[in-house]
């Protein structure tokens, strides 16, 4: 899923003072508007005198308008005076948040020539201290106190200014005003003046109800980075687990730690409804800490990249701190059911996360000696689906689950853990799908291996978007029906 097209970026600090000064010049217009007619009428009847009523009217609603003008440049004083403020907390947070990010970039280009050319051990340990001073800055609670509180003032700002657009003094400019339009009536109407419509109008700030329909920069070539993250961001489950702060929660070491906040921080700013597009620069760089991988900006496989997203959420997640010694399962005499399940107890005794509880399924794994009929069952944890593509001009979802799980004969080379018949024993094996998760991501192989190259297969695959049932090819728990909303 890729980012939104991004648009030349509007100062929305210019917007409202441009705003005040048309809605002052309206009210000075009316004003005059007014005074035309109070003259206009002084001409026409050659004096006042024969209708001292309607001079008397006239009299007081133009010095009401005056009055109201007046109010108006004092509310366009307040107005700039906001914007002023709110500059300045801009450029203080872009500051704060720019020192970050060229600290986090500095670190990665070293890492990345490291990587590329080797280091001695004490420009290593120089390094590592590095990394832990801006682990520090970035974990600092003042850097951050400071950083949430910037960004409250500026909310707090901006909602004083959509307020003031939206109304636009309707307590004090509505006061005395309802027997303007009477009055004035017999030479201009709301809909003939447009100085006089635009003046009475109640402004109303527009609302976009959609949320997280925000875009992401790219950082040289980091689309594998940014279609990744859309998809995680339109994963409700996951988006509310992070939105809620439930993730704050779970003692999150150092190391994943940073990757995790930085992760909640993105989610927000997407799901914020404020921004038509955001560079994740700050997320960006915890990445490249923690991968230096992808710290660069050579492009890089979305796959991988999900997979180390994934694995560090979900040890940054993992309310598990100390990992338990699990003792080997042996399935003998048990059920597949049984089986099954304590499988899966064991696995959560030392993986215990949001990401396990939405992403991963199981898979039962039969492996047989074709001479001795010996047949081991076994029960596997999967967060990824990967299914073959036949190798076929056009094939379907149901085919590439067909051949995922089909028997696979192994030859002379004996799969079993402890082999009866001897190593060159003949033996199968057979992978199904035993449990499928909340939300299941499946992964085409469009790679395969042919003689020393690996080439790609360039087969149409055809995958239904809604309904989609995997009972025919579950072997465990029913499954519910998927809907597909996000593809990479």
């Amino acid at each position: 899923m890729a980012g939104l097209p991004t648009k030349k970026k509007t100062n929305d600090f210019e917007i409202p003072s441009k705003t005040t000064s048309r809605m002052l010049k309206n009210a000075r217009q009316v004003a005059r508007t007014v005074d035309d007619e109070h003259a206009l009428k002084y001409r026409n009847d050659g004096t006042l005198k024969g209708n001292p009523s309607r001079a008397t009217d006239l009299s007081s609603i133009s010095k009401k308008a005056k009055k109201h003008s007046g109010r108006l440049e004092e509310r366009c004083k307040e107005l700039t005076a906001i914007i002023n403020r709110t500059r300045e907390k801009m450029k203080y947070l872009k500051s704060l948040q720019k020192e970050c990010s060229d600290l986090c970039e500095a670190y990665a280009k070293v890492m990345e020539i490291v990587d590329m050319e080797g280091a001695t051990s004490s420009c290593i340990t120089t390094l590592k201290n590095l990394d832990f001073f801006i682990a520090e800055c970035l974990e600092s609670q003042e850097v951050r106190a400071k950083r949430n509180q910037s960004l409250t003032t500026m909310k707090e700002l901006k909602t004083k200014l959509q307020k003031y657009l939206a109304e636009p003094g309707e307590s004090d400019m509505d006061d005395g005003l309802e027997e303007l339009p009477d009055v004035m009536k017999s030479s201009h109407s709301k809909d003939d003046d447009p100085h006089a419509s635009a003046f009475l109008k109640k402004k109303t700030p527009i609302k976009h109800d959609v949320q997280a329909l925000t875009g992401l920069k790219n950082l040289g070539n980091s689309c594998y980075m940014n279609s990744t993250i859309q998809c995680l961001n339109n994963t409700l489950q996951l988006v509310n687990y992070f939105r809620s702060d439930s993730y704050r929660q779970t003692n999150c070491n150092r190391h994943h730690g940073q990757l995790v906040y930085e992760f909640a921080y993105l989610v927000k700013d997407l799901w914020s409804g404020e921004h038509l597009c955001i560079k994740p620069e700050l997320f960006k760089a915890a990445i490249g800490r923690c991968q230096p991988k992808f710290a660069g900006s050579k492009q890089e496989d979305c796959q991988e990249f999900l997979t180390f997203l994934m694995e560090g959420l979900h040890e940054g997640l993992n309310k598990v701190k100390v990992k338990k010694q699990i003792q080997e399962q042996t399935n003998e005499g048990l059920t597949d059911e049984m089986a099954a399940e304590i499988s899966w107890r064991d696995h959560k005794l030392n993986n215990d996360s949001i990401l396990v509880e939405l992403f991963q399924g199981q898979f039962k794994k039969t492996i047989m000696c074709r001479t001795c009929s010996k047949q081991i069952v076994d029960f596997e944890t999967f967060m990824y689906l990967f299914l073959p593509i036949p190798n076929t001009t056009y094939c379907t979802l149901q085919d590439c689950l067909m051949h995922f799980s089909a028997e696979k004969s192994v030859t002379g080379n004996c799969l079993m853990p402890a082999p009866n018949c001897g190593e060159n024993s003949d033996t199968f094996m057979k992978l199904e799908i035993w449990k499928v998760p909340q939300i299941l991501i499946i992964v085409l192989k469009r790679f395969k291996m042919e003689g020393n190259w690996w080439t790609k297969i360039d087969a149409p695959v055809d995958i239904p978007t809604r309904d989609v049932d995997f009972s025919r090819f579950v072997i465990g728990p029913r499954p519910k029906i998927y809907n597909l909303y996000a593809v990479s």
